[in-house]
């Protein structure tokens, strides 16, 4: 989980604000489309909104979002100390630290072959009453093999944001409203691990904030800051939410990015012990930006249906030796799995008793002649046939 660097009410009372955003209009949540046994997946990736979902329904918990007023041109020689940027990583593109108990499904990076970043939206607020050009840039950048989007990171594309009004079209930035931004950033592979940084640039007179959110366990829980208005609960997806913070940036903290790579994050103390203790320890308030993507992965993952069968195209393909072929079920039930060459003839059959869930059916294709062949995946109540390589 988080391994502490500091925690100060002070931060809190020079950060945290009155506003809270609302829920996403777009109601965001992971999904695919039904009845579909095309190799492609298109599906909403928001932490935020899964996490607000799970500590809601599954916890018990309240989910607040606050906004945050950034600036890429605050200067700390000015006494601006908010924040500059806000950036989440999309890397696993959906994958929990609590994967035991977590309800959505996972794709591993490598059971696609490319991916499309189709939309960006994030959740701000922004108010102009210069009467100059705004600029906000939505870049796609790349992350480190450790999946870091480090505050140098490489910028892979760039969408581009000029108003000299107001964008929420309020007086006031602490009126909310969600974005979208057709990217269509195409990524050919499924090793390059990317992040979404939102910047702003605007004059001094003009104002501009991102909503983040977190569990919500409540007022009066913290005994070391009796004064701390809200008790934040362990995101579900730690660490994927970061920020430049002008507070920690220069000595004696010089944090040009929090989380740091090695998970390091502000608190807030509890407990009155020195040192962090998940649990004891309110977690800070920027745990899930509210930024998130809609995608197109390519040879993924689990395709949907209607009935009780999912099947996904077997990984790798074309494949030269192992290979696997994921499905999941809704019920119990004998699944069998039947391989055919072009000219129809089976050239092999398996079944297995599976329980509710996913699996993998997991056979070795290196004495089959290479060629395009067809497996059949099927239960009592249904049946999905895929085509696969075999070099």
């Amino acid at each position: 989980m988080l391994v502490v660097l500091i925690g100060t009410s002070a931060f809190a009372q020079s950060n945290m604000l009155s506003k809270r955003g609302g829920k996403h209009p777009l109601n965001p949540v992971l999904r695919s489309g039904g009845n579909s046994t095309q190799a492609s997946l298109g599906f909403y990736c928001d932490y935020g909104f899964m996490d607000g979902d799970y500590q809601v329904n599954q916890q018990g918990l309240t989910y607040s979002r606050y906004i945050w007023d950034m600036n890429m041109r605050y200067d700390l020689a000015l006494g601006d100390t908010s924040i500059r940027w806000a950036a989440v990583d999309f890397n696993p593109l959906y994958n929990s630290d609590y994967t035991t108990v977590y309800p959505f499904p996972q794709i591993a990076n490598n059971s696609f072959t490319s991916i499309t970043i189709d939309t960006v939206f994030f959740n701000f607020g922004h108010s102009n009453y210069s009467g100059l050009n705004d600029t906000i840039l939505v870049k796609i950048v790349q992350c480190t093999a450790g999946g870091y989007p480090s505050a140098t990171a490489v910028v892979l594309h760039t969408d581009t944001l000029i108003s000299n009004v107001s964008l929420t079209g309020s007086a006031t930035w602490l009126d909310n409203a969600t974005y979208a931004v057709p990217s269509n950033f195409f990524i050919n592979n499924n090793t390059t691990k990317v992040g979404v940084r939102v910047e702003f640039y605007g004059n001094a007179l003009d104002t501009f904030g991102m909503t983040a959110g977190f569990g919500d366990v409540g007022s009066g829980q913290c005994s070391a800051n009796p004064t701390l208005s809200n008790f934040a609960a362990p995101s579900m997806y730690a660490d994927n939410s970061y920020r430049h913070d002008m507070y920690f940036s220069l000595p004696p903290y010089n944090y040009q990015q929090l989380p740091t790579s090695t998970g390091a994050d502000t608190y807030y103390d509890c407990d009155g012990v020195t040192g962090y203790l998940l649990g004891a320890d309110s977690e800070n308030f920027l745990q899930n930006w509210d930024i998130w993507i809609h995608a197109t992965a390519d040879g993924v993952g689990i395709d949907e249906t209607n009935g009780s069968l999912g099947v996904g195209q077997n990984v790798p393909n074309p494949a030269t030796g192992e290979t696997q072929i994921p499905y999941e079920l809704k019920n119990n039930s004998i699944v069998s799995l039947t391989i055919f060459d072009v000219t129809g003839n089976i050239v092999m059959t398996q079944k297995e008793n599976a329980s509710v869930g996913r699996h993998t059916f997991n056979f070795n294709s290196a004495s089959f002649a290479a060629g395009v062949y067809y497996y059949t995946v099927g239960t009592t109540e249904g049946s999905i046939t895929h085509k696969m390589i075999i070099q």
